[in-house]
């Protein structure tokens, strides 16, 4: 396994501690009823067809609607849910990619103190193997005249 791979099931796994799966609503799947005219019958009685047809229409064009209404509240409720669990995604996201710059930071920040401490270090090392004792450093270091 790569150092890559590794990261990536840190990553993975950093983001199934934060992500509650417990919570996550479960949306049944839309299945539309059949819906039939609620009309009491003495309400129907002496009606001519047209009108009864009109009041069954009705009737069914309002359970219709209470449905619908019903369906758009949860699928609502839902968008919310998902917008929630995204914005917390992004905020992981981002914490992640500050954690990589300064990662990334420390990194170039440990090379050029090696470097520079290879430039100052090893010469001051030469000096004391030759023997030449501490003033001959500070001279090299030009901080004696």
């Amino acid at each position: 396994m790569s150092i890559i791979d590794s990261d990536d099931n840190e990553i993975t796994d950093r983001l199934e501690d934060a992500v509650d799966h417990v919570g996550c609503p479960i949306i049944d799947e839309l299945n539309i009823p059949t819906f039939e005219p609620v009309i009491p019958t003495h309400l129907l009685d002496g009606k001519d067809p047209s009108q009864k047809w009109m009041m069954e229409r009705l009737s069914v064009i309002m359970q219709q609607n209470k449905w619908q209404a019903d369906a758009i509240h949860d699928v609502h409720n839902y968008a919310r849910y998902v917008n929630g669990k995204v914005a917390e995604l992004e905020k992981f996201r981002l914490t992640e990619l500050q954690k990589q710059v300064s990662d990334n930071k420390a990194k170039k920040f440990k090379k050029w103190l090696l470097i520079v401490g290879a430039l100052i270090v090893y010469p001051i090392y030469l000096q004391s193997v030759d023997g030449a004792g501490g003033e001959s450093i500070l001279r090299f270091l030009r901080l004696i005249p």
